[in-house]
């Protein structure tokens, strides 16, 4: 036996050690994609979230993403601070943990060795370091069973059932629920339980339960069906049909086998080497790279001591058996409709495994102690290698948007615009450039409606971002750059390995933006009309220009100049190319075009004035076309900067 004394102080000290093993590093890993949705969504409130999640196909509920919002707002959207919600709770399964084992046994030494087993699960610890609601669920599943256990016990003692216990499971479900609709696994595990001990016990508690348990599932259920009736509105069919395989987990050896794996080892999320998304292959996601000889040693251990931990339990043997197996069965079933699920779906059982590991331990010290301490030992110890992984190695490098963010900060101020296509790319800048203040639009036009969309997004900004990944500005299949470069003035491009961010001022924002007042004509008979420049910017702005040409028609692609000029004419800032980004050559059309032709400023420009220079030159020698005054140049006005 323990002492209540001893027992105290190993409570602490795990919940010490698993604080330390669960914040350690937690900001070695960039966000990824799965947090920066979180991040997108959590700002948005109720019905914002549901009509989201209908657009985007997003079948996750919102009650972890609006709960780290609230987080966000308190603590801070530092990737440290953002995950350190997702810490805490992880934090807090342990202690839950160990009271239910001790519910459950009314034996603290079991109750010790599942906590300990929680305390350094591999998964457990990796998924507490990620802003997503995989531990919230373990957590909520892990209290409601607490919670629901001291119900049933009251029931069948005649005593009177507080109603904060109610309250509690309330909560719990809805917590659930509401953070993934796979725990949907574990209440119908939960009812059918019951159902059936009613038939075969004929169990007057058990219908009592079961009937209060329905009401406190209806109330949760009033609660998200009309988000649940928004989001999937939209959603259902492409749910059913849409999706593609990401993990391979179609058949019941993969299935079977990723899961046993993953519950004791944690997952491996490294993209294979013949894998490359520059080369827009999506088709083989995150693949596992286990240490299959550890994870399945380390599952044939766990499997043993959850038989023997069953049989020390009374009848809740049996709940908390098909706790650990049933969900499983069901989320393999769901797999032969929808490939799109993972181990993570079903963290939730893995405390119930450890309850029971943990209990088994206990009736075997009954017997020999220290095999019993071995074997928690050799558990301790076969989890170091795959947590040694999880701190030491950042998996998803290319997915790292920090130093893109870093190169754009200077240069993003409240109310610009940004168009997007991926859909966690305000996450990441929520985190990355807290209170931005950027107005984000998502790009998911129709051929039909993007010139419309776009048109009207830009009309009230006077500054404009395209965030994309992968594909840059000139990439063909990129149809919203193409808009922009075509509409707009490209000023400045960046990208850190396949992060990609670019600025473009709309046509009324360029700085010489009304009626052209002058006009040159080359010696090539092509004519400029513009309207000349005097305006006044500081080091690191951008500046764009607005030219209007009459081409009576040429063979030759001229190139257009853009030059910011010091008064010995050395040129500080520039953009060449063809019209319209290089979208419009002049070799492709006759008559009247109107050009958007833009730069930044050096962000180390001295104060002082400075000139804008416009000509063209012939890319295939280099030559410029002499005005038909024989200027080389046209010197469009000035700029002057203020320290």
């Amino acid at each position: 036996m323990i002492s209540k004394h001893r027992s105290f102080w190993i409570s602490i000290g795990l919940l010490l050690t698993g604080l330390a093993l669960r914040s350690y590093n937690l900001d070695l890993r960039a966000l990824w994609f799965d947090e920066g949705i979180t991040l997108m969504y959590a700002p948005l409130r109720y019905f914002e979230n549901a009509r989201m999640a209908s657009v985007l196909v997003d079948v996750n509920p919102f009650v972890y993403r609006r709960l780290t919002w609230v987080w966000t707002l308190l603590i801070g959207k530092s990737i440290w601070s953002i995950r350190l919600f997702s810490v805490w709770v992880s934090v807090l399964l342990i202690a839950v943990v160990y009271r239910l084992t001790l519910d459950l046994t009314k034996r603290p030494l079991a109750a010790a060795f599942a906590a300990t087993l929680t305390t350094v699960s591999p998964i457990l610890i990796y998924y507490s370091q990620e802003a997503k609601g995989y531990s919230l669920i373990a957590l909520a599943a892990t209290t409601l069973l607490l919670c629901l256990n001291r119900i049933y016990q009251k029931l069948q003692r005649q005593q009177t059932v507080a109603l904060g216990y109610w309250l509690l499971a309330v909560l719990c479900i809805g917590l659930g629920m509401g953070s993934h609709y796979i725990f949907a696994f574990l209440l119908v595990t939960l009812n059918a339980a019951i159902i059936l001990h009613i038939i075969f016990k004929r169990n007057h508690t058990s219908q009592r339960f079961l009937l209060r348990f329905l009401g406190v599932q209806t109330l949760v259920a009033c609660f998200l069906l009309p988000f649940v009736w928004v989001t999937f509105m939209g959603v259902t069919g492409a749910v059913s049909t849409d999706q593609i395989d990401q993990n391979n987990l179609n058949t019941a050896a993969a299935f079977f086998g990723r899961h046993a794996v993953d519950f004791t080892q944690g997952p491996f999320t490294g993209l294979p080497a013949d894998c490359m998304p520059q080369q827009h292959d999506y088709s083989c996601g995150y693949q596992p790279q286990p240490n299959w000889a550890l994870g399945i040693g380390m599952f044939l251990v766990t499997l043993a001591g959850i038989l023997i931990g069953v049989w020390q339990l009374r009848w809740q043997r049996w709940v908390a058996l098909a706790i650990v197996i049933v969900p499983v069965l069901l989320g393999y079933a769901f797999t032969q409709f929808n490939t799109f699920f993972f181990p993570r779906f079903l963290l939730y059982t893995v405390p119930v495994q450890l309850v029971l590991f943990g209990t088994g331990l206990y009736a075997l010290s009954k017997r020999s102690r220290l095999a019993a301490l071995g074997i928690v030992a050799a558990f301790v110890a076969l989890s170091i290698t795959p947590t040694r992984t999880l701190y030491a190695t950042d998996t998803r490098p290319d997915f790292d948007w920090q130093p893109l963010a870093a190169q754009i900060a200077p240069l993003v101020d409240a109310g610009d615009g940004a168009v997007h296509v991926w859909v966690w790319v305000p996450g990441y800048l929520y985190s990355y450039l807290p209170d931005n203040g950027i107005d984000y639009k998502l790009a998911h036009f129709t051929p039909e409606t993007r010139p419309t969309e776009l048109t009207d997004f830009i009309a009230s900004k006077n500054k404009v971002w395209l965030f994309d990944w992968i594909t840059g500005p000139r990439d063909p299949i990129n149809d919203n750059a193409k808009w922009l470069l075509e509409n707009t003035a490209f000023v400045y491009e960046t990208n850190d390995t396949t992060a990609y961010a670019n600025l473009f001022i709309p046509p009324h924002a360029v700085d010489n933006a009304g009626e052209a007042t002058e006009q040159v004509t080359f010696a090539n008979g092509l004519t400029l009309n513009y309207a000349a420049i005097d305006v006044t910017k500081q080091a690191g702005d951008p500046f764009a220009v607005e030219l209007h040409w009459d081409n009576p028609g040429t063979e030759t692609p001229y190139k257009v100049f853009l030059h910011i000029t010091a008064a010995d004419g050395f040129v500080l800032a520039q953009q060449d190319g063809e019209p319209r980004n290089s979208t419009r050559p002049f070799n492709t059309w006759i008559g009247d075009l109107t050009e958007w032709k833009g730069t930044l400023l050096p962000s180390d420009l001295a104060a002082g004035t400075y000139f804008v220079n416009v000509g063209i030159y012939d890319p295939a020698t280099g030559n410029r076309i002499l005005t038909d005054t024989g200027a080389e140049f046209i010197r469009i006005g000035q700029l002057t900067l203020t320290p």
